[in-house]
């Protein structure tokens, strides 16, 4: 779920293809990963943004045929 709404925020801030909203994912500051549900790794809890072929393949596999504009 929280890999639709990284890919969900990315395309309201401006991202129009799978490149762009991993970037956006990439870029996007820790206090907004966690928002999103973004995955927690090591003993800081960082948040860990999904990378460009993983939302490729969730969006892909949520809304076939679909995708970013």
């Amino acid at each position: 779920m929280s890999v639709v709404l990284v890919a969900a925020s990315a395309v309201l801030a401006g991202a129009r293809s799978f490149r762009a909203i991993g970037q956006w994912a990439a870029e996007a500051p820790q206090h907004a990963l966690a928002r999103l549900g973004a995955r927690t790794v090591g003993v800081f809890g960082l948040c860990v943004a999904p990378g460009t072929s993983t939302i490729r393949r969730v969006v892909g596999a949520v809304c076939p045929g679909g995708g970013p504009i």
